[in-house]
């Protein structure tokens, strides 16, 4: 009946009635107002008030059939006037979502996954890395100590974050972010996703495990030693930037020696807020000017923070025939991923890249797929096999399907010219800022509620004095530091690559070039 505006328009206060007479009916409110590309349309009377909105929804929480993806989706929604959504609504939500998922718990055993990180005495190699499937999916990591002591001068503290964790790829984008193409088909089509959630999958949460452990560990290698994370942060503003590029005024201080975590978390936030507005003026302006710093106080944009270079990242735009290209070489519902049992990749790339195919070894509903990609360049067909036109060209493409972007100043000439004919047909665009749009998204989850419904909100509920004080100690104000590290230590990757290629760039007149390392202490 919902469906229909007209019988709606005519029938308000029966349906009103009928509406406030179930607790049920408030999933129909929960799927038009905040669950993500919902199926059906349906229409609410205006006599249907904010008040009896509310009261449906107070009213289905404690039932046995409350559903907990809608349960979850109330507790991290935005504050809502028409559906009476706001902090007490969210958090009797987010109490009942912890009871149904205990319950949920207790029912079966579940499937385990989950992140092992140690150190090896004995190992030759800086890393080695595996996935235990015996019980479950556990990735384990185990890394050299000998590789962890001979590692400890400050240049080479950062590049064990860049490359032995692999923050960062090859093109120095940030390996943390929850990716879209990260997401398993299951994950895609299951459950409710809200209208403005940060979705993630099984691997966003294995990365963040794994990058929140190797934190965590070379924290405590280091405090070990008498050295700190915090300090080589200090470093890298205070003595490399001006030593190794004469850029000065760049300051942070380190949080002190024996303060609690839940002041050191505060200290830090604020911290690498102000590095981040730092370098924000310094990219627009050739060079910090303090008394300007002091001037502002508006909170940092992290999708906004300006580069020093042109044109940075690339971006897919909506082109159809840009987005028909990225799904047939990667997704894998791509119609090109499988032949027969014999001739199968995990998507269309591999298959072609792993065997010797013939433009007749396809299905017929397959050849028009291959004919268009060798229409539009991708594939060419030599008349005995359908291989690649240029494997740079690909390079280009599968960045853009798996990080969302490609950094422009750390592709070849001839990957570059491929962007440039991208651009110019409408496929591809460039922008620039310090973050791809996706990177600064994921400090945005984390640190607020910036476009995010369900975002942690940490520096938010930090820097305003929202935690107990307590003994400072405490577990949770500890995980949130490790958070804040990693946050930093990321920011200061993308800081540095920035600052390197942009200098690189200078040097060689456009043409940009690899990042260098940090200063005499490189190790990678």
């Amino acid at each position: 009946m919902l469906a229909s505006k007209k019988l709606v328009q005519a029938y308000g206060e029966a349906l009103r009635r009928d509406l406030i007479a179930a607790p049920r009916n408030a999933e129909i409110l929960l799927r038009k107002h905040l669950e993500k590309d919902a199926r059906s349309n349906v229409y609410i009377p205006t006599e249907f008030k904010p008040a009896d909105a509310r009261a449906l929804i107070e009213a289905y929480l404690p039932e046995e059939y409350a559903n907990l993806n809608y349960v979850r989706l109330i507790a991290t929604a935005k504050d809502l006037p028409e559906l009476g959504i706001d902090a007490k609504l969210r958090l009797s939500a987010k109490r009942r979502g912890a009871e149904l998922s205990s319950q949920l718990f207790a029912q079966g055993e579940g499937f385990k996954t989950g992140c092992d990180v140690r150190i090896e005495d004995d190992q030759r190699e800086p890393v080695v890395f595996d996935i235990d499937s015996s019980d479950g999916s556990i990735w384990r990591y185990s890394y050299s100590r000998r590789w962890l002591e001979d590692t400890t001068d400050n240049p080479s503290i950062l590049n064990n974050f860049q490359h032995l964790f692999e923050f960062t790829d090859h093109q120095v984008l940030l390996t943390l972010p929850s990716y879209t193409a990260a997401l398993g088909v299951m994950e895609r089509v299951m459950g409710l996703t809200g209208v403005a959630e940060y979705k993630v999958g099984l691997h966003f949460q294995a990365v963040d495990a794994r990058s929140l452990l190797q934190t965590l560990m070379l924290h405590n290698f280091l405090q070990a030693k008498g050295m700190d994370l915090e300090k080589v942060i200090s470093w890298f503003f205070e003595e490399y930037l001006v030593e190794e590029f004469g850029i000065t005024k760049f300051t942070f201080t380190p949080s002190g020696k024996d303060v609690p975590y839940l002041q050191k978390v505060r200290h830090l936030f604020a911290e690498m807020e102000s590095v981040a507005n730092q370098f924000g003026l310094y990219a627009e302006n050739g060079e910090l000017d303090r008394e300007l710093l002091s001037m502002g106080s508006a909170q940092v944009q992290f999708k906004k923070i300006p580069s020093l270079l042109k044109g940075k990242y690339v971006y897919a735009t909506e082109n159809s025939e840009a987005a028909r290209v990225l799904n047939l070489l990667f997704s894998d519902q791509s119609p090109l991923l499988y032949i027969n049992e014999g001739l199968q990749g995990d998507d269309a790339v591999a298959l072609l890249l792993e065997n010797r195919l013939a433009r007749e070894d396809f299905h017929r509903y397959q050849v028009g797929d291959i004919d268009f990609l060798i229409d539009q360049g991708i594939l060419k067909n030599d008349g005995e096999y359908v291989t690649f036109a240029d494997l740079g060209q690909l390079v280009v493409f599968r960045s853009l399907y798996s990080t969302d972007a490609a950094n422009y100043h750390h592709l070849s000439d001839s990957q570059r010219a491929h962007v440039d004919v991208m651009v110019a047909k409408g496929w591809a665009v460039r922008r620039s800022s310090l973050l791809t749009a996706s990177e600064g998204d994921y400090f945005n989850f984390f640190l607020n509620r910036v476009g995010f419904s369900n975002g942690l909100n940490l520096r938010n509920s930090y820097l305003h004095g929202l935690q107990e004080n307590g003994d400072g100690d405490d577990g949770v104000h500890f995980n949130t530091y490790l958070i804040a590290l990693r946050l930093t230590i990321a920011l200061v990757i993308k800081m540095n690559d920035d600052i390197c290629l942009s200098m690189s760039t200078e040097a060689t007149g456009g043409s940009g070039g690899e990042t260098v390392g940090y200063g005499a202490g490189d190790s990678h």
